[in-house]
């Protein structure tokens, strides 16, 4: 597709490419209405709709980035340091499963996947820094850093329950409400990963071109 290539990387594509991930993003979080009306109460509980679907999204962006590190190799560091928090944050989601599956650790195995990728980063520390100089900037980038900004300033602090409780002292269902804010911003959020990891092969692709 014209718009996504590689070989046309002017700020005409850049911007068009803006627009569909934000109109993407756009109807992607319009749906949560219809799953709503789907599902109703099921929609937001532990491990329901929107959990899935975050899960999903996890798991989705971990393999699109583990693609990339056998397709964009010169990027392998950086590459497979997004897809162990990719794989560590989707673990994350199912700690109550692995509460019962592995009652001594639980989900805190999933440590390991980016500390591997850390030490990994620290060993290829001259081609990372290569790879992080060349990714900052990008569109992905810029995907990365909105992302950052929705799943902590809006999901993890507005959808915070103190705030809530303090905020409206006669609610009612207050679990229901964080739940809401929280689970929802998420979902958005992760969303949005599944698009900065397809945007991140286009962007580095670029630059490999560039440097060449």
């Amino acid at each position: 597709m014209k718009f996504i290539s590689p070989e046309q990387p002017s700020k005409v594509h850049i911007c068009l490419r803006y627009l569909i991930y934000f109109s993407l993003t756009v109807g992607f979080a319009y749906s949560i209405h219809l799953l709503a009306a789907i599902y109703q109460g099921k929609t937001f509980v532990e491990h329901g709709v929107v959990e899935n679907l975050q899960i999903a999204c996890l798991w989705l962006s971990t393999l699109i980035f583990s693609i990339q590190i056998i397709l964009l190799k010169k990027h392998r560091a950086l590459l497979m340091l997004f897809a162990s928090f990719c794989c560590f944050a989707s673990i994350r989601e199912l700690d109550s499963f692995f509460e019962r599956l592995l009652p001594l650790i639980s989900w805190k195995f999933s440590c390991l996947f980016p500390i591997g990728a850390i030490g990994y980063l620290i060993y290829d520390r001259k081609q990372a820094a290569k790879s992080i100089t060349a990714f900052i900037g990008t569109p992905a980038f810029s995907l990365m850093t909105t992302l950052m900004f929705i799943f902590i300033a809006v999901a993890q602090v507005i959808g915070n329950k103190e705030l809530i409780l303090n905020s409206n002292p006669g609610l009612q269902d207050v679990k229901l409400v964080r739940r809401l804010l929280e689970e929802g911003t998420e979902l958005i959020a992760y969303f949005l990963l599944v698009l900065s990891s397809v945007e991140m092969y286009f962007s580095m692709k670029h630059q490999d071109k560039n440097q060449n």
